[in-house]
């Protein structure tokens, strides 16, 4: 690949996923047990990343300091909510300010942030599988874990919301990088000036 990735920035795709330390901190205010999940924030972002990852269309994770610095109105067409109930109101009326510039804010159905001119995914964030493994950490059921925990269930898991946010894309204008037939390639783009890179990696 040469020495060119020492020099190149990073190619941002069109697509950006929040994580939201608002609903970090909503969270654990409202359940002084919870630590890091952010409300099923955290599981719901792992599930969306992995439906990305099935329809090859790449997406960047950025934070809510990414929002109100324009670093998402610089680099991004959309940016996908998942799994968020609350929302600093700075954030809320930057996000705002980017869908009324012409930006997309895709929030996912299970989502209660209220915020105006907000585009509905159509789908929910399944993160059942994560919530039962939990569960069954709690209470010590480590052969169940084991049995359950495998990447195909992760995969079959993710592939209703997969077939969703493809279609929703694709309506707003949104490619993946590539087509392809194979099931568990995972898509990749890097490029600058008049060279391209496209990764192609099997995941299956």
């Amino acid at each position: 690949l040469g020495t060119i990735f020492t020099t190149m920035p990073v190619a941002r795709p069109e697509v950006a996923v929040l994580y939201s330390m608002s609903q970090c901190i909503h969270a654990q205010m409202n359940d002084m047990k919870e630590n890091y999940g952010g409300g099923r924030h955290r599981d719901k972002l792992m599930f969306l990343y992995l439906a990305s990852k099935l329809i090859q269309v790449p997406v960047f994770p950025i934070v809510e300091e990414d929002v109100l610095d324009g670093t998402l109105g610089t680099h991004h067409k959309a940016v996908i909510l998942a799994g968020i109930d609350y929302l600093e109101p700075r954030v809320a009326r930057a996000l705002e300010a980017f869908a009324a510039d012409g930006g997309i804010v895709l929030v996912s159905d299970d989502c209660q942030v209220k915020l105006r001119g907000l585009t509905p995914l159509g789908c929910a964030v399944d993160d059942s599988l994560a919530k039962r493994l939990g569960d069954l950490w709690q209470q010590g059921r480590m052969e169940e874990i084991w049995k359950l925990n495998l990447t195909g269930n992760y995969i079959k898991a993710a592939e209703p919301l997969a077939r969703t946010l493809k279609a929703r894309l694709a309506g707003l204008g949104i490619k993946p990088v590539f087509d392809t037939t194979a099931p568990g390639i995972v898509a990749s783009r890097q490029g600058a000036g008049d060279i391209e890179y496209l990764f192609a990696v099997n995941a299956a």
